[in-house]
């Protein structure tokens, strides 16, 4: 699986094409250097090249299931000099993989799935109580 790199490319389209391969992850991308993820994010409308110098015009990133979060945002820096995070859905929520980021791209989204499956069945059943 490669993703497009390129600095004419939005934001929005990385992250559409990402998710595409891991419908319960999503990455959100940051000013160059920030690590906390509420400060600065760059929105998804801007082109990447007005968000960042990047170290290449554009290129293919490999990603495979079994590369892990930390793998995948070092790559990202080393590569295009790009700030990226990994969230993980949980139910309604986001959270950002910081504890798991050795965990593989596949055990985040399995994780990530489950989580929230099982989280609307929970809402689920107490809905149907709560009516009742």
């Amino acid at each position: 699986m490669y993703l497009q790199i390129n600095g004419e490319h939005l934001v929005s389209e990385v992250q559409k094409n990402f998710t595409s391969l891991f419908p319960w992850l999503k990455i959100e991308f940051f000013k160059c250097g920030e690590q906390h993820p509420a400060f600065k994010t760059i929105p998804s409308s801007w082109q990447l090249r007005e968000a960042w110098h990047l170290k290449k015009d554009k290129g293919l990133l490999k990603i495979c299931d079994c590369m892990t979060v930390a793998d995948l945002e070092h790559t990202f820096m080393e590569e295009f000099g790009l700030t990226v995070h990994v969230f993980r859905r949980s139910g309604n929520g986001w959270l950002r993989t910081t504890m798991t980021d050795r965990w593989t791209l596949h055990q985040q989204n399995d994780s990530g799935e489950e989580i929230t499956r099982h989280m609307n069945e929970y809402l689920a059943r107490i809905h149907v109580d709560i009516e009742l």
